[in-house]
């Protein structure tokens, strides 16, 4: 499906770094849907690709062709405008348009970590010896976007950043966190989330007393998330959260631009849980709709017709919440992310 994306100028990664968006694109990282790239109004040669997302390390330039020249230069930059390559090569040329392919991969994810993974580019045309045409300004943006993730955190925590509470990297290949009171402990993976995915994550629930109906934990997962901003009980002011407890209860519930969603709320007994043992929480988001499963069993599919908040680009992670005064612990033994579609 056609998600909402939007292009990345110099001006957006300004806005990015200052963290001061309200809608849930731009709560995700991103720039506003308003924002477009400036039109390169120069003489050929002009970049045409990459631009955008794209999901390649080494993706293949393609610009216009300058006259009759086969003889080019690729300048990659950094978001910053320090100097990443230069690659200079003979373009292969049909009709008007010309493409080289550097050997030089690029690096990084673009997501929640300033900078890495967002580019600019330019091209160059040899017009003699040692001479070029004068290189494009502004530059053309891109940025390189996950194709999924798989974490099973067996030498680290990778691409995982804290974003409430501490989620600790055991020894044993698992991330453990001990629940705050009321309050909604996350971690989210890096990496912004550009297309239909499937997100599973295998954990425990720990728990030091018998439930009760305010004596409870819960543990789960956050997709269609914008953690930049929290809003009380430290929930993400954009996310859909799926938990489960041990009482075999499981429940959802949304939050729009910092508000909460009521008519998204919902809370069952599932049988397929497994109190106090290892649970496996799977989403697969397509087309708007959130199907749900728990140990591989179909709970329920969510969506919002409203706010249409699981089309957006956005970030996922995990979350862990106590409701009793005393010490409780999840631990994750797995996450992985698999996109459905990659253009």
């Amino acid at each position: 499906m056609t998600r909402f994306k939007f292009a990345i100028s110099a001006l957006a990664v300004l806005m990015i770094l200052s963290f001061t968006f309200t809608t849930v694109g731009a709560q995700a990282g991103l720039p506003e849907a308003g924002e477009v790239e400036p039109e390169i109004l120069v003489d050929d040669p002009n970049p045409i690709y990459p631009a955008g997302y794209i999901f390649t390390k080494l993706p293949t330039f393609r610009f216009t062709q300058y006259e009759s020249v086969t003889k080019y230069k690729i300048t990659v930059t950094r978001y910053d405008g320090t100097p990443y390559y230069t690659f200079k090569g003979n373009a292969v040329c049909s009709a008007s348009e010309c493409s080289l392919t550097p050997t030089t991969p690029l690096t990084g994810k673009y997501g929640l970590v300033q900078g890495k993974g967002s580019y600019r580019w330019t091209v160059q045309a040899k017009i003699g010896v040692g001479a070029w045409t004068p290189p494009q300004d502004p530059t053309k943006s891109f940025a390189v976007v996950t194709t999924g993730f798989d974490s099973q955190f067996t030498t680290d925590k990778k691409n995982w950043q804290d974003i409430y509470g501490t989620w600790v990297w055991l020894t044993k290949g698992q991330l453990k966190n001990t629940g705050k009171f009321n309050e909604y402990t996350s971690v989210a993976h890096q990496h912004l989330i550009t297309e239909d995915f499937t997100y599973e994550a295998r954990f425990k629930l720990k728990s030091e007393h018998d439930y009760t109906e305010t004596d409870h934990q819960a543990g789960g997962i956050i997709v269609s998330g914008g953690p930049r901003t929290l809003v009380g009980a430290q929930i993400w002011a954009n996310g859909v959260y799926v938990l489960i407890r041990n009482d075999k209860e499981a429940c959802i519930f949304e939050y729009w631009i910092g508000e909460f969603v009521d008519s998204t709320a919902v809370c069952e007994t599932v049988d397929a849980i497994v109190p106090d043992g290892w649970n496996t929480l799977k989403v697969t988001v397509v087309e708007g709709n959130m199907l749900v499963y728990i140990n591989d069993v179909y709970w329920k599919t969510f969506s919002d017709p409203v706010h249409n908040i699981l089309v957006y680009d956005s970030f996922v992670g995990l979350t862990h919440v106590s409701r009793a005064n005393v010490p409780e612990k999840m631990l994750v033994d797995w996450a992985t992310l698999e996109l459905l579609n990659i253009p």
